[in-house]
């Protein structure tokens, strides 16, 4: 398979073609947020984070971690009403603060979204390469499947935004109904459920509210993805509305999912073997064989779904800033070009499809594939933090500076406040106590990035001061100015 050619000659201008207004509704809108969050991918792997310190009290810590992630996902729908655009989070801080957090804003989100594909198709490679001997007989290397996979997630994403979301729509569905399947099979399938008990703090690993909280940090990361409905704001229909209202819907269903799956782990795992649970790498695979036999094989096609899924509502974002970034040249102006059949960033695309392979195969070769997904997990996991926190700050200067009218006590000031607390907090667990080597290298990796992307907006400063203020227009009302 090899990638589309590139249109020569299309830039985005009011002369060329433009990226597909009013081309995807409500429904692509929300999915593309649930696709973002990986919901299979999370309860299959993530959920065992949680599990280490919330134990048997998973639900308990999820439901918690659900009340600052809706808040930060209303950060995203306040802004949207107001600023709908594809330069997303770089569109809100740059208008909201000023252009130069813009650009870092930007420039955290241009590290955790593109790493996002990367991770994704390390954990396929793994997952394929170690489950196909045992099943199929099938010994292929993991590099080949990442390879398979990163090709046919550039072949989906450049169709049209309608058709790359329409798909995105039927994966979501699939991975979500496949593990609420599993978990319903649970519950009604163990004599003894373990009643309120995981609701309550005793539950927990050392039975105190400590490690419900502790398992409540872990849990805000479970939601990461909600945003990259943000940057679709040029191609929904009436944004304004639709975006904000896709984030917070896709915040909230995948959080009752969690605790669904979450209470059916409990039920079934046991609720005083959760510390089991926690250390075992995929506990819903042991569930379904127990419970499926065979049809755990369902399980395991539901995360490469799922996987697939995370890839495009992540590319597809990505692309999109790269496209906002490139059309005021900030980045390259050839990242603004547009295909003149399809209306998607296809230089972006390009060049974020040759980033994935680059960044798969290297730190796959040189960790592995299952800890290259680790670590660059953790590396987007403490850039997203960065970019919520930032936007956070921005929503409530915003609203106070240009719509004082509208500010709300609750939904400017403390919703955006409190969250970027736990969000702190969350900043510091993931960093202590220090993580064994790779995983450990994270912090000094996204150091590393900060300092370039400081260096680079220096540069802009001196040499095209007109194209970093020009990030304060970049929403639909203004994009034919630019």
């Amino acid at each position: 398979m090899s990638l589309p050619p590139l249109p020569q000659g299309k830039t985005t201008n009011q002369e060329g073609p433009q990226l597909s207004h009013n081309a995807i509704g409500l429904k692509e809108v929300v999915f593309q947020s649930i696709t973002g969050m990986a919901p299979a991918g999370a309860v299959a792997f993530a959920l065992t984070y949680v599990a280490s310190a919330a134990g048997g009290a998973l639900p308990l810590a999820l439901i918690l971690a659900m009340i600052p992630s809706l808040m930060v996902a209303s950060t995203v729908a306040q802004f949207a009403k107001k600023l709908p655009s594809a330069g997303g989070y770089y569109t809100y801080t740059s208008r909201g603060l000023n252009t130069n957090a813009g650009f870092i804003t930007a420039w955290f989100f241009l590290f955790y979204e593109p790493l996002m594909p990367a991770t994704v198709f390390a954990v396929v490679g793994f997952l394929v390469q170690t489950t196909f001997p045992t099943v199929f007989g099938l010994a292929i290397p993991w590099y080949v499947w990442s390879i398979v996979g990163i090709l046919l997630l550039h072949w989906i994403t450049y169709r049209n935004i309608h058709a790359s979301t329409r798909v995105a729509n039927i994966l979501g569905l699939i991975e979500i109904g496949v593990f609420l399947a599993l978990a319903i099979t649970i519950l009604f399938n163990t004599p003894h459920t373990p009643g309120i008990v995981p609701f309550t703090p005793s539950a927990s690993l050392n039975h105190s509210w400590s490690g419900v909280l502790l398992g409540m940090v872990f849990g805000i990361f479970t939601f990461c993805g909600f945003e990259t409905a943000a940057p679709l704001g040029e191609e929904a229909r009436n944004p304004r509305k639709t975006v904000g209202k896709a984030v917070m819907l896709a915040a909230f269903i995948i959080g009752v999912f969690y605790m669904i799956c979450a209470y059916a782990g409990v039920t079934g795992w046991g609720l005083n073997k959760m510390s089991g649970y926690a250390v075992s790498d995929n506990p819903w695979n042991i569930l379904a064989k127990h419970y499926w036999g065979w049809g755990w094989i369902l399980i395991f096609l539901a995360l490469m779904n799922s996987q697939m899924g995370n890839g495009i509502a992540s590319q597809t974002a990505c692309t999109r800033v790269l496209y906002a970034m490139g059309r005021i040249g900030v980045m390259p102006k050839k990242l603004s070009t547009i295909h003149h059949k399809h209306k998607i960033p296809s230089v972006a695309l390009n060049v974020q499809t040759t980033a994935t392979l680059v960044l798969t195969l290297g730190t796959g070769f040189l960790f592995g594939p299952f800890m290259a997904s680790q670590l660059i997990a953790e590396i987007l996991t403490l850039s997203i933090i960065m970019v919520y926190i930032l936007g956070n700050i921005a929503l409530v200067r915003f609203y106070r500076r240009e719509y004082p009218s509208e500010f709300s006590f609750w939904l400017h000031g403390v919703f955006p406040i409190v969250s970027s607390l736990f969000l702190v907090v969350a900043l510091i667990g993931s960093i202590f106590p220090v993580p064994s080597y790779p995983l450990n290298l994270s912090p000094y990796i996204v150091l590393v990035w900060i300092i370039i992307g400081f260096s680079v907006l220096t540069y802009l400063r001196r040499k095209r001061p007109d194209t970093i203020e020009a990030a304060k227009l970049i929403f639909t009302d203004d994009v034919n100015n630019l």
